[in-house]
């Protein structure tokens, strides 16, 4: 399972990921991927396994769960850090503001 630091913008309340640690599914992917590539041929682009690449908050009971990892054996969350940002806007939103 891939592993996510998350950000949470306070100003604007949206939350943002940031892959931390590859999983062995993707990281083999990568490689298979690079061996393609430096044989010229295409490359493949998909993932065998999507579901477990991508960040997940929902505890057992279906909340929202902002907590570490290692918090609760039992949570379905991969987001193994929160950042809180109390003083920026996501880039999204600074993007908006700024133009």
């Amino acid at each position: 399972m891939c592993l996510y630091k998350g950000v949470w913008y306070y100003e604007c309340q949206h939350v943002r990921f940031h892959l931390s640690t590859f999983c062995q599914d993707l990281l083999e992917q990568l490689c298979r991927m690079s061996e393609t590539i430096t044989a010229d041929a295409e490359a493949p682009t998909t993932i065998e396994n999507p579901q477990t690449c991508l960040p997940r908050l929902l505890a057992r009971d279906g909340t929202l769960d902002m907590r570490d990892k290692e918090r609760d054996n039992g949570a379905a969350t991969n987001v193994s850090e929160w950042v809180i940002d109390l003083a920026d806007l996501c880039p999204s939103c600074a993007l908006k503001r700024d133009s």
